[in-house]
């Protein structure tokens, strides 16, 4: 039994510790472990699933078989026998492993319990900087650290460097480790925005002494967990000894990483076209529609007294649509000239004052090549000339989606520049043996041409990106050019018809004077109707009582008590004229109570 392997024991069964556990930290500092240990504990709950939903999928090369076997696990137990870590179930690695961890999405805790994700990382002794790259899963209403990128390495190659020898593994402890995270954007259709940035995380591990190669991708959905299966699938059929040289296992371990590098090239193109559509559609809403202008200002002199600017062309949930010269007909007979005759009575409002009137929408002069409404089934509408807060919305949201874009595939860059380097240098090592130099020599050219290409073609759709983010700021600060305009359109308009309003009510104060002093002329003469009535009224009711049979005087008479006096005519006028006096003050009441009744009822 070698010296190792109970301290190899010992890091599995203590795996809930990690990273203090591993056997050796490499250059990871005590401090940085202990924090990774608080992070991941804290992590925990959200980053991995219960027991009863876990389910990691191991894809193995079986020698026995010449195939790769595919198991599920479902929890810790069965995963230590696939695995087993403790004395007298230790077995040699398989020549490829491959452990794939999923989820239902990116925002959704990963298919794996605590116990499981601790016993695989301890049995494969996991660098420690791997636990950067699965902090970006779990579960998270908004995607929290998803801009993170990096490449984290460890190569035991030279002797002074080993890890030492297990060899009831079949681990020499000549390797080295990489790890990484790579990001594009898949479609997903259903949804209002079908594309999303999605990563993967891949952790390998190669013995150079031996060949075997361990892996462990974590990804949301399947895309990388087939392509690897399929091109181990592939591989193993092209050469069926592939598993028995270990410079055949290097080259396959080559063709993998190249699997999952032009995954993070692919989508781009198809997603950044989907842009250029939303683009075009932002461009001819701000570029090649009309924008409406507020008619000339028609006189006032001859503007009629109005009730006012409709309210209800002054809701709060719309933008006012803005007129054109389009109304010169209904404005053709309104001259500038001020009338100095008579006011006479004013009409209604001209409509080309109005708000909200519809007007027929003519298609804008010098109209890009592209745009044809009538071929391309566009209706212009009166909704067209008008623009709201939420188009600027909908552009402010665009334009961060596109910087989101632009972000995210520069974060594949350094990556993919770091596996370069990293590859390109690993055929330098002092310690490798001569047929594994020799062939890493001979293939590594090749590999590196493929990670160049995907350079060009991400740095290609880069350029777009940034032409595309480019028009987005100019069509966003047109948008916001327009609204001003019809802003300060709309203002105008209304300082318009507040300046109309103003000269109607001076006309009509005047109009007012003139009648207050009509008024005030009849209120005099009235008054002297009343007094010269007044003055005459008891002459006129003597004249009257006189005249009636009540007073009796011949023409000899000379004296006032010469005449004679009816009693009973006095006492009969009396009677008739008292009663007709009640019943006149009894009907006036009467119609002043039932009129004052039937007023407090209505």
């Amino acid at each position: 039994m070698s010296a190792l392997l109970p301290l190899f024991i010992d890091s599995c069964r203590r795996a809930h510790e990690f990273p203090n556990n591993l056997i050796d930290h490499g250059s990871t500092p005590s401090s940085v472990r202990r924090e990774y240990q608080q992070r991941l504990r804290a992590r925990a709950p959200s980053l991995f699933c219960s027991q009863q939903c876990a389910r990691v999928e191991l894809f193995r090369h079986d020698a026995t078989r010449g195939s790769f076997t595919s198991e599920i696990s479902t929890n810790v137990h069965h995963l230590r026998q696939l695995l087993p870590g403790s004395l007298g179930q230790i077995q040699s690695d398989r020549k490829c492993s491959f452990v794939f961890v999923g989820a239902d999405s990116s925002r959704d805790p990963l298919h794996i319990s605590p116990d499981m994700a601790f016993w695989i990382i301890s049995f494969f002794q996991v660098l420690p900087p791997f636990l950067e790259f699965l902090f970006a899963f779990g579960m998270q209403l908004r995607a929290v650290d998803f801009q993170f990128s990096g490449f984290r390495e460890d190569n035991r190659i030279e002797a002074s460097l080993n890890r030492g020898r297990l060899p009831e593994l079949g681990r020499s402890g000549k390797d080295f480790q990489i790890c990484y995270n790579l990001k594009t954007f898949e479609y997903k259709a259903g949804i209002a925005w079908p594309w999303s940035s999605r990563q993967t995380v891949i952790w390998h591990s190669f013995d150079v002494e031996n060949g075997h190669a361990s892996w462990m991708a974590i990804k949301a959905n399947d895309i990388i967990r087939d392509r690897l299966k399929e091109v181990s699938d592939m591989s193993l059929s092209q050469d069926k000894d592939i598993y028995t040289s270990i410079p055949k296992m290097f080259v396959n371990t080559l063709t993998c990483h190249t699997a999952v590098i032009e995954w993070s090239g692919e989508g781009w193109r198809r997603y950044i076209s989907f842009l250029e559509e939303q683009l075009q559609s932002l461009k001819r809403r701000a570029v090649v529609d009309r924008v409406t202008r507020v008619a000339a200002p028609v006189p006032c002199a001859e503007s009629p007294p109005s009730t006012g600017i409709p309210m209800a062309n002054l809701a709060p949930n719309r933008t006012w649509t803005l007129l054109s010269a389009a109304t010169d007909a209904s404005t053709a007979n309104v001259h500038a000239t001020v009338p100095t005759g008579p006011q006479q009575p004013q009409e209604p409002l001209p409509e080309s004052i109005a708000i909200d009137i519809p007007e027929e929408l003519q298609e804008p002069a010098n109209l890009p090549p592209d745009f044809d409404p009538k071929h391309q089934g566009a209706e212009l509408e009166e909704d067209q000339t008008v623009y709201r807060i939420e188009e600027l919305q909908d552009a402010q949201a665009f334009e961060g989606m596109v910087n989101e874009t632009c972000l995210v595939l520069k974060s594949n860059f350094p990556v993919l520049a770091q596996i370069e380097a990293f590859f390109r240098d690993l055929p330098e090592s002092t310690d490798l043996e001569p047929a594994l130099r020799n062939c890493m020599r001979a293939n590594m050219p090749r590999f590196l041409k493929r990670i160049q290409a995907v350079r060009s073609d991400l740095q290609m759709h880069l350029d777009r990106i940034e032409t595309i983010s480019k028009a987005i700021t100019e069509c966003k600060n047109l948008l916001y050019g327009i609204v001003e305009y019809q802003s300060m359109q709309a203002n105008k308009m209304f300082a318009a018809e507040a300046r109309c309003s103003a000269l109607r009510m001076e006309q009509m104060t005047k109009e007012m004077k003139a009648l207050t002093l009509k008024t005030t002329l009849e209120t005099v003469l009235m008054r002297i109707i009343t007094v010269v009535t007044v003055f005459f009224l008891p002459a006129t009711f003597v004249s009257t009582l006189m005249s009636t049979d009540i007073v009796n005087f011949k023409t000899t008479d000379s004296n006032i008590n010469s005449g004679s006096t009816s009693l009973g005519a006095v006492k009969l006028f009396l009677c008739l004229s008292f009663s007709l006096m009640v019943a006149t003050f009894s009907s006036g009441f009467g119609l002043y109570w039932w009129a004052s009744r039937y007023s407090d009822n209505a």
